[in-house]
């Protein structure tokens, strides 16, 4: 079984930790999408993670519907409820077959999406301050360690002042990676500059093969 092959089979890069180089590639991911029965990798779940639905029934303070970016939105199954709730959603995806699946996805829920065809770190200018929120689910664990400081740059720059990232992080505590393990402390430190760490606790009302593996999160932005 090839390296990627283990990755969907088994949601863990087993025996191998996967370059910068290789995971800042759209063909690295476009071949983990085509080699995955039925073009599913294990990171897609077919539905909304049901701790967002859970969240945004009954966490407090209220979500109140507004812009929000989903980053690495892969099939698109979060970004679509959102928008079900009335949020603005912005969805963004570097794969080609994440593309296809998430307007596929849009159009078979009936909702509006913008939809953009890229890498995350790609976002220009244009962006800045653009969004109420910032959505976290299976991106921050794909993306190789070294680049986690990018990736919080680029929440802080997107978010609107008071702005919030919210979402699960993997924490499966295992070797190798994609998808690469983010403990607790990993993520206080990778947040701790520029946001108010609000909530960071196991999840709770997610799906069972994953109990024991999400960290709920909400954060909010702090200006300098």
């Amino acid at each position: 079984m090839s390296d990627k092959a283990q990755y969907q089979a088994s949601e863990t890069h087993v025996g191998r930790t996967s370059s910068r180089e290789e995971t800042d590639q759209a063909s690295y991911w476009d071949e983990i999408y085509a080699s995955s029965e039925n073009n599913s990798p294990g990171w897609n779940l077919g539905e909304v993670n049901p701790e967002f639905i859970w969240q945004l029934q009954h966490a407090q303070p209220k979500f109140v519907p507004g812009r929000v970016l989903v980053l690495g939105a892969g099939y698109g199954h979060d970004a679509a409820y959102l928008a079900k709730q009335g949020f603005e959603v912005c969805a963004v995806d570097m794969s080609d077959w994440a593309v296809r699946g998430a307007r596929q996805t849009f159009e078979q829920a009936g909702v509006e999406v913008e939809l953009l065809h890229s890498d995350i770190f790609a976002l220009d200018s244009s962006y800045n301050g653009r969004f109420d929120y910032v959505l976290e689910h299976t991106c921050f664990c794909a993306i190789h360690p070294e680049r986690r400081s990018d990736y919080r740059d680029l929440v802080y720059r997107v978010l609107k002042p008071g702005g919030q990232l919210f979402g699960l992080f993997y924490f499966h505590q295992k070797e190798g990676g994609p998808p690469f393990n983010t403990t607790p402390d990993e993520v206080r430190d990778a947040f701790a500059k520029g946001f108010r760490i609000e909530t960071l606790a196991m999840a709770e009302h997610n799906v069972e093969k994953r109990r024991g593996k999400e960290l709920w999160a909400r954060f909010w932005k702090e200006e300098a």
